[in-house]
């Protein structure tokens, strides 16, 4: 499993628990948890536009499911019992939360087992195969062996040249230093203008065939992980868009990012617990759910309740139906949402 999410100037980095620990064992690695809850969205979201005609889910919609929403509420009076009848109209963004609803759904962090774990860090070259093995050139026709002749010499010289400027703008920077130290500050802003300009003549629009990879952390195959997700004060309807979107998790079980060095797959198992509201007692086991490659969906339930295959069995009622009772998943219904809830401004 890896985390996705490098920017184009930095290698990829796991997020920290203790950033500012003295040791990379201190700091303890984690996966995001606002991973796994995009994750969830998503295969839920591609799943219940696989049950509705081609086309036919407005755009708003598609971002109120998959990702909260397309714009933040500016701010306003709220009608809470038309939110609260909007949570029946639209159990996805009930439990998962929007802009303008808050979630009964939540998911945590993957925290490793081994807290001490040091997540290794993998790079690489992108290789032109015309300079590893050159007589594949000669497979070529005319016209084309001369434009990657010419490619692999701008190539070379592009490498050369790049060479050639850092070390000037280093020593450019030396001089610097050097001239602040004594208070040549007139000096110092004209060394300034020199590797500006130096920095500016890397950038010939030239990109090398074969060059460097951006490189990323990782958690390697096999590690443990612990993790918790609950569902507060829930409507059956609620828990059916939870376990529906497990059960379409399964179909590509992966997390983060680099899918071209098959990073990512996960094998989840969870035990689901009921614990009524106010109630002190202690949870009570009621199943168990797998998510994975090998094994897909697996939902199993304990002493004889059927708490979860109702739940699930009364989203695909409602999915072979193209969601009668649920027009908040096939609507509109970000833009509806502000006529029928919200009204008014704030002083």
């Amino acid at each position: 499993m890896v985390k996705c999410g490098a920017d184009k100037h930095n290698p990829s980095r796991l997020p920290r628990l203790y950033p500012k620990a003295p040791s990379i064992e201190q700091q303890q690695p984690y996966y995001p948890a606002s991973g796994v809850l995009g994750f969830l969205r998503r295969a839920l979201t591609r799943d219940i536009m696989r049950h509705l005609p081609a086309q036919s889910m407005p755009g708003e919609t598609y971002y109120l499911l998959a990702a909260g929403g397309a714009e933040a509420f500016a701010g306003g009076t709220v009608d809470v019992g038309a939110l609260q009848k909007l949570r029946g109209t639209n159990p996805v963004e009930s439990a998962f939360g929007s802009f303008r609803i808050g979630s009964r759904f939540g998911a945590g962090n993957l925290y490793p087992l081994d807290r001490n774990i040091v997540p290794p860090f993998v790079g690489g070259v992108r290789v032109n195969d015309a300079v590893r093995t050159p007589e594949i050139i000669s497979q070529f026709d005319e016209n084309s062996r001369r434009r990657i002749e010419a490619r692999l010499f701008l190539d070379r010289t592009h490498s050369s040249n790049k060479k050639e400027i850092d070390k000037q703008i280093k020593e450019l920077k030396k001089e610097i230093d050097a001239a602040k130290k004594a208070g040549n500050d007139e000096l110092a802003s004209v060394k300034l203008t020199a590797v500006r300009e130096a920095e500016n003549s890397k950038k010939t629009g030239h990109t090398p065939i074969q060059n460097l990879y951006m490189g990323y952390e990782y958690f390697p195959a096999g590690t443990a992980f612990e993790h918790r997700m609950s569902l507060y004060g829930a409507s059956q309807n609620e828990l059916a868009v939870v376990l529906a979107a497990l059960r379409a998790g399964a179909s590509m079980p992966r997390l983060g990012g680099h899918w071209h060095h098959d990073c990512g797959w996960v094998h989840m198992h969870y035990q689901v617990k009921v614990k009524p509201v106010h109630d002190y007692n202690p949870a009570t086991l009621v199943g168990s759910v797998v998510m994975s490659d090998s094994e897909g969906f697996v939902l199993e339930e304990n002493g004889g309740s059927t708490l979860l295959s109702d739940a699930l069995a009364s989203y695909d009622m409602q999915a072979e139906r193209g969601f009668p009772e649920w027009p908040g998943v096939r609507e509109n219904s970000e833009l509806k949402m502000l006529d029928v809830a919200v009204g008014g401004t704030e002083d």
